[in-house]
């Protein structure tokens, strides 16, 4: 997306670096703007048949939701995406525990799909 706003604003230069980083081709798309709308309609899209879903409730009025797993790295971190909002959690005794907006959201380890071992989406 970074690189896309760069190619948007005129900064060729700066755009070309970060496509370059992205591994992505600065030429793949015409415009722009269909680049952006291609990019916001894939935005952490199809899960692994909800292999990769995992449950994740919110302290603050202990509602749960479905968030999906983007990063994880057993006692360490993970990275969930939800509704389209990537948190980064830290692992601290069993629970991983994260904020967004103020509120904080944790997966409990023992929830996690058990083929996972180290993952990157």
């Amino acid at each position: 997306i970074h690189a896309v706003l760069h190619k948007i604003e005129g900064d060729e230069f700066n755009s070309r670096y970060w496509y370059e980083r992205a591994q992505q081709p600065y030429d793949a798309y015409n415009d722009p703007k269909l680049e952006l709308t291609f990019i916001q309609d894939n935005l952490y899209k199809a899960p692994m048949d909800n292999q990769d879903a995992v449950e994740v409730t919110c302290t603050d009025n202990s509602k749960k939701v479905i968030g999906y797993i983007l990063n994880y790295r057993p006692k360490d971190q993970l990275e969930i995406s939800l509704n389209t909002v990537k948190i980064r959690m830290q692992y601290k005794s069993g629970i991983f525990v994260g904020s967004m907006a103020g509120m904080e959201f944790v997966v409990q380890e023992d929830s996690l799909p058990r083929q996972f071992k180290d993952f990157h989406r």
